[in-house]
């Protein structure tokens, strides 16, 4: 039998400002495990006001690990 354990996520946000028109990416790694679709946006937030830039997206990456053994 198999089983599967979350091992990390992190987060990508795509920020639109002056100097990057098309889009930049910046990651943050170790978030929390269950982190809601709202937290995400409220740290989007913080960005905005900390960078002055536009948030326009953002991506949570998870990994899984499963054994197979």
């Amino acid at each position: 039998m198999s089983n599967r354990a979350w091992m990390k996520s992190n987060v990508t946000y795509t920020f639109v400002g002056e100097g990057h028109e098309k889009g930049v990416k910046h990651s943050f790694a170790h978030i929390a495990q269950n982190v809601s679709a709202d937290q995400i946006v409220d740290f989007a937030g913080v960005l905005k006001e900390l960078t002055g830039d536009r948030v326009i997206d953002a991506t949570i990456a998870t990994t899984d690990h499963v054994g197979v053994e």
